[in-house]
């Protein structure tokens, strides 16, 4: 299981910044005390604003991802993430392709297919 303490000290924080929430002076010396806890509210507090195109975009593109890699502590989790991310099936991948509905668990096998194909040329480029 992740560890998720970055991400109850970011809720509680935002809670304290956006609703003005009064917290527990632990609580706050906890959350002063991981610098990526404030990096992270103030990317919260700046994506929450934007305008409704630009909001599709986080919530589908890299923005969103990164976020999430920089709110899992441990190195472990974000690996985990990562394979989690590698192999689960987008709206991307079922825009892509249509299946009928019993073939639903070959998207697993397409999205890394895909994936490897989308990226896979770029990294080979960079490492040659």
């Amino acid at each position: 299981m992740f560890n998720i303490q970055r991400v109850r000290l970011l809720g509680l924080s935002l809670a304290n910044q956006l609703l003005d929430v009064d917290l527990d002076e632990t609580i706050l010396r906890e959350v002063r005390a991981d610098a990526s806890v404030e990096a992270l509210a103030s990317e919260v507090r700046e994506l929450l604003f934007l305008e409704a195109p630009d909001s599709q975009r986080i919530l589908e593109g890299s923005t969103f991802k990164g976020f999430h890699l920089q709110a899992i502590e441990r190195i472990q989790d974000k690996l985990l993430y990562c394979i989690h991310r590698a192999v689960t099936p987008t709206l991307e991948d079922w825009r892509r392709v249509s299946l009928p509905a019993i073939f639903f668990p070959v998207y697993y096998v397409l999205r890394p297919m895909r994936l490897a194909g989308q990226f896979g040329l770029k990294v080979a480029k960079r490492l040659l």
